[in-house]
């Protein structure tokens, strides 16, 4: 798994291994404090395309 933030990793099963300095959530996360800033500069670019 790369470029993925795992999430919910509390109630994971036990045998599912996640990468080792992977970003992982116990539950769920805030997608502005997580999200690189041209991420979310292509998300307003192509909900204004599509208005």
């Amino acid at each position: 798994m790369t470029d993925c933030l795992p999430l919910f990793t509390r109630s994971k099963l036990p045998w599912l291994r996640l990468p080792e300095g992977a970003t992982v959530f116990e539950t769920a996360y805030k997608i502005d404090d997580v999200r690189p800033a041209a991420s979310k500069e292509r998300l307003r670019r192509k909900s204004a395309s599509d208005s």
